[in-house]
Parts: C-alpha cells; sequence; structure tokens
C-alpha cells in the first residue's frame, strides 16, 4: 500500500492493488489471493495514521536515549579499584573504542563483570554503540549481570536492560504450540503486543522473567514473543550463548 501511494501520479482511483496473504490450514498451506481497489484519499488517510503510530515510537526512542547517553558520560565505577581492575577497564574501554576484540583470563573475585560492564555502557555513552549484549551460559552470571546493571542505575545510570529466557520457561503450555487453536494468546496477539510493549518500555527498567510473565498475563500475548519485541528496544540483553550465536535458537 505504501508503494502504491508513493508510485501514483493523478488523484482518483488508482490501478488495483493485489495483496497475496500465505495461511497455514492445518497440516496444509493454502494460499489466498486478495484483490482490493483503492482512492487516493484512503490511501492517504491510511498512511497518516501509520505515521501517527510510527512517531509515538520514535519520540519515545529519541528522548530515552537523549536522557541514557547523559547519565552515561558523568558514571563512575561504583567501588574503590581492586588490584588489575583499573587495567581491565581501561583495556575493554580502548578496545571498544578501537573496535577490536579482547580476551580475558582473570582470577575469580577480581570483579570481572563490572569490570567489562562499566566501560561498556561508558563506551555506549560515547557513540561507540547503540546496546550492550551480555552472553553467558550459566543461569547464576546472569543473575551476577543483572546485579551489576542495578548498582550502576544506583548511582545515576539510566539503562533498560532485558533477560532472555528459553520458549519452554516462558510458555503458558505443558509443550509450545503456536497457533491459535492450541494456545488462547495466539489469536489476537499481534492486536495486542504493540500496547503491551510500549507499556512496559514506559514504566519500567528492568524486564526479568517474572515481569515479562506478568506483563503477558495482563495482555494477553504469548510471554516469549514479548520478551524478543521488547529487547528490540532496550539498551542491554542479557542472555544465552545461543542467542547469539545459533541461528536456529529461539
Amino acid at each position: 500500500m505504501t508503494y502504491t501511494l508513493l508510485s501514483s501520479e493523478e488523484e482518483g482511483l488508482l490501478r488495483p492493488l493485489t495483496k497475496e496473504e500465505v495461511k497455514p490450514e492445518h497440516s496444509n498451506w493454502r494460499i489466498r489471493h486478495f484483490l482490493q481497489t483503492y482512492k487516493l484519499p484512503e490511501l492517504e488517510q491510511w498512511f497518516d495514521e501509520l505515521l501517527d503510530a510510527w512517531f509515538i515510537w520514535a519520540e519515545f526512542q529519541y528522548q530515552w536515549q537523549k536522557a541514557r547517553d547523559a547519565s552515561m558520560q558523568h558514571l563512575e565505577f561504583p567501588f574503590p579499584y581492586r588490584k588489575g581492575q583499573r587495567e581491565l577497564v581501561s583495556g575493554v574501554y580502548r578496545t571498544i573504542l578501537r573496535k577490536k576484540e579482547l580476551f580475558v583470563q582473570a582470577p575469580t573475585g577480581i570483579g570481572k563483570t563490572m569490570s567489562t560492564v562499566f566501560p561498556a555502557i561508558r563506551a555506549i555513552g560515547e557513540g561507540c554503540g547503540d546496546r550492550l549484549f551480555y552472553l553467558t551460559a550459566k543461569t547464576i552470571t546472569r543473575t551476577v549481570a543483572e546485579e551489576a546493571v542495578s548498582i550502576l542505575k544506583e548511582k545515576g545510570l539510566q539503562f533498560k536492560a532485558i533477560t532472555l529466557t528459553a520458549k519452554e520457561k516462558m510458555c503458558i503450555l505443558d509443550e509450545p504450540e503456536c497457533d491459535p487453536i492450541h494456545c488462547p494468546r495466539a489469536k489476537g496477539h499481534f492486536d495486542r503486543i504493540n500496547a503491551a510493549v510500549y507499556e512496559m518500555l514506559t514504566e519500567c527498567d528492568s524486564y526479568t522473567r517474572e515481569e515479562v510473565l506478568r506483563q503477558a498475563e495482563k495482555w494477553n500475548v504469548c510471554p516469549h514473543e514479548l520478551q524478543f519485541d521488547v529487547a528490540s528496544w532496550v539498551d542491554g540483553v542479557i542472555c544465552d550463548y545461543n542467542y547469539a550465536f545459533d541461528p536456529n535458537s529461539k
């Protein structure tokens, strides 16, 4: 429809616009073809409404990132430096600025999590990145990352972060069945999801599994899909390695 509007050269009735929609029906695929004719004022009204809806999200993103970056620029390390910690912080920061890779092996107790999260966030505030991804294979290290972000927020950081959880632990069914026949939340999910995401983004900054489940129940949407939609807008994502390195991971 957008291309039809932009390519139109005269007022009045436009050439027919053909929309092809593919829908699964039980175990078979049935293709339905729709042919619909629009007048230019109808398309203009549709496009104006589309822009109005988009502007709400664009304004939110602009204002939030402006406040976020300002809070990052004067952020200080929250603890007295331990032995070797200052060097690690500086090394991570310089590596990000130079767009290089850094591999570090350090003993337990040196404070590796804060020493990597803090400089990464400072670098984002300097315009050297858009968001932080913290990858881990263990639940306990996810908790440590959440705590590190929480401590920095207590020091004035404005930062939205989400912890991704496997589908099996998010699904309301015993076995994931992502279709309106088996899942009561699948029907109408896309009619409700935008409002659910926007409310969550504007009302809080930390999104744990429990918070995502509560929001999904409130809006009757899929919690697994909700967390990924929220993740598209946040500043930090804490998740399993598979989400970054396995293209089949969901």
